[in-house]
């Protein structure tokens, strides 16, 4: 395992993924559908609750693998050979904010839902998608943002680069 996996919690919680695109790719989302997308910055947020591979170790160590089964909608984004996970943020809690850090995430001004449903399409919260486009490729403005938003949320968010 790698070591700095062993600091994330095999606790509840939720996390961020930010997934740098790095060339522009039309993907086959499942039955969800065929999307384009841009080269640039994205985030995919979710939750990880309960036992195994439902606790915030076990989920992020299920999508640092290079080879997984396409289950979720993250997983055909992520199987694309130019999407890279650059960074997770993620928080402890027994709450489910998911869908507000999301709609929080979509209300900022350098975000675009550009592919709607994705990630969403068991959302009880009718958010748009759980993936969100950066229009400007600065990761360092993606990080912060994402971040003040897990504060604004009461969460305490631990950051894990690649």
């Amino acid at each position: 395992m790698i070591s700095w996996l062993k600091k994330i919690p095999a606790k509840p919680g939720i996390y961020t993924l930010i997934i740098d695109k790095s060339i522009p790719e039309k993907i086959q989302v499942g039955k969800l559908g065929l999307f384009f997308f841009p080269k640039g910055f994205y985030s995919y947020t979710g939750s990880a609750f309960g036992k195994s591979q439902f606790n915030l170790q076990d989920r992020i160590k299920y999508h640092l693998k290079l080879k997984r089964r396409l289950h979720w909608h993250v997983d055909y984004l992520l199987s694309s050979k130019e999407a890279k996970i650059k960074q997770i943020i993620l928080a402890e809690t027994k709450s489910f904010p998911e869908c507000s850090i999301s709609k929080n995430i979509e209300k900022l001004k350098i975000v675009k839902i550009s592919s709607k449903g994705f990630g969403s399409s068991d959302c009880k919260s009718l958010c748009q998608a759980h993936l969100h486009f950066f229009k400007e490729y600065d990761y360092k403005r993606v990080t912060q943002e994402i971040t003040k938003i897990y504060f604004k949320n009461g969460l305490k968010p631990m950051l894990i680069q690649q």
